[in-house]
């Protein structure tokens, strides 16, 4: 983990391989899913999400490299619901949510507090990745060896080329509305190694096209060996020339804590206004030392009531504490863990952590609510 990864860590009070740790079946469907929708719009940022050099044999980016992606583009939560579900929640999950699901009033066992200043962030850095589409069809990739490699007889190979720009091979691209190969214009074939042309229709091909490369398969429909001479990808081309990173600092926040950056690389973000955005949202919430409590600890089985409270208890649901020797006084947050125990059968203790909620005023949307006195706009 990284100083950019530990800072999310610390802050969101999530982290991802915590709440998503057991490996799952590739052909696993869960039985539901609950997401919400995203607050920003991805359409042309898969081209980051690239395998490796060596014979493309595996990525380099993994699942949950690109859930974390979407997470920190959007700073929404992923999570595996108690009931199996995936669930994402946006970043406006936490200020709309007005539902509380358990409160507790000097009833907790024990908890661990602390304000601490390592938690502010007064200048935030969110930097994306600007996408430009191309108008029209162009070539992507081209395979052209320096020797004709062979299709057996009624057989099938299949070819992996990666986009490059035709301008400078060394630098990677994507691309979209990826088009089937035609034979004589996109590949090749011929009957013997000096380039005899087959017929059409001798060599078909199939296509399987991604964000960053296309698997193109040729089957060889004739009973000789056949000899493929070149063959190239068509589509429009997605180009990033240069990242842009956006900046949101607070000057009160920094002549009273000094200067603490929360640098975010938002690789699907392309839209500068929407990291602008997120900075903004991000600043609005870190800029101030936050409360952390941790390790509540309360028994679950005292009676009928609280082990129903207990038990629909769920990541992300808020909870509201008032505790005496620590002065917090309805004070809310938003369950980042928990933990269930049985201790000698008899006794049900649950422990929890809570990430604060936003406390500046009444949250609002432009075009949802309307600005009033004490109202403040989330981003």
């Amino acid at each position: 983990m990284d100083l950019t990864e530990a800072a999310i860590a610390l802050l969101t009070g999530i982290y991802a391989d915590d709440i998503v740790s057991a490996a799952v079946s590739a052909v696993y469907t869960p039985a539901g899913t609950d997401y919400q929708e995203g607050i920003n719009w991805y359409a042309t940022s898969s081209p980051g999400w690239r395998y490796t050099d060596a014979a493309m044999a595996a990525e380099q980016v993994k699942a949950m490299q690109k859930i974390r992606d979407a997470c920190l583009a959007d700073w929404g939560r992923f999570f595996i619901a108690k009931d199996g579900d995936p669930t994402y929640y946006n970043r406006h999950q936490m200020p709309l949510d007005t539902s509380t699901e358990l409160t507790l009033n000097d009833t907790m066992l024990g908890m661990r507090y602390h304000k601490p200043a390592a938690t502010v962030r007064n200048a935030v850095e969110v930097t994306c990745y600007p996408r430009a589409v191309g108008e029209v069809a162009e070539v992507l990739g081209r395979m052209e060896p320096t020797s004709a490699t062979t299709i057996e007889a009624s057989d099938t190979a299949t070819y992996v080329i990666r986009y490059k720009d035709p301008i400078n091979a060394a630098v990677t691209m994507g691309g979209k509305d990826i088009i089937t190969p035609v034979q004589g214009t996109d590949y090749l074939c011929t009957m013997d190694p000096e380039g005899a042309v087959l017929e059409a229709g001798a060599v078909n091909a199939s296509l399987t096209s991604y964000g960053d490369r296309a698997e193109i398969t040729l089957t060889n429909t004739v009973a000789r060996v056949v000899y493929l001479q070149w063959l190239q990808i068509r589509g429009y081309a997605i180009r990033a020339p240069e990242p842009i990173t956006v900046v949101s600092e607070d000057a009160t926040s920094i002549a009273a804590y000094g200067k603490r950056k929360l640098p975010v690389d938002a690789q699907l973000i392309s839209d500068p206004g929407d990291a602008q955005l997120l900075a903004d949202y991000l600043l609005s919430y870190y800029k101030d030392p936050l409360n952390v409590v941790e390790g509540i600890e309360i028994i679950a089985n005292k009676d009928a009531t609280w082990m129903a409270a207990v038990r629909d208890l769920e990541l992300m649901d808020k909870v509201v504490i008032t505790e005496t020797q620590t002065g917090l006084s309805s004070f809310a947050g938003f369950i980042s863990s928990l933990q269930h125990r049985i201790n000698n059968r008899y006794e049900h203790r649950l422990s929890f952590s809570l990430e604060q909620a936003r406390t500046l005023g009444t949250p609002f949307r432009i075009g949802i609510s309307q600005l009033n006195s004490g109202h403040v706009l989330i981003y």
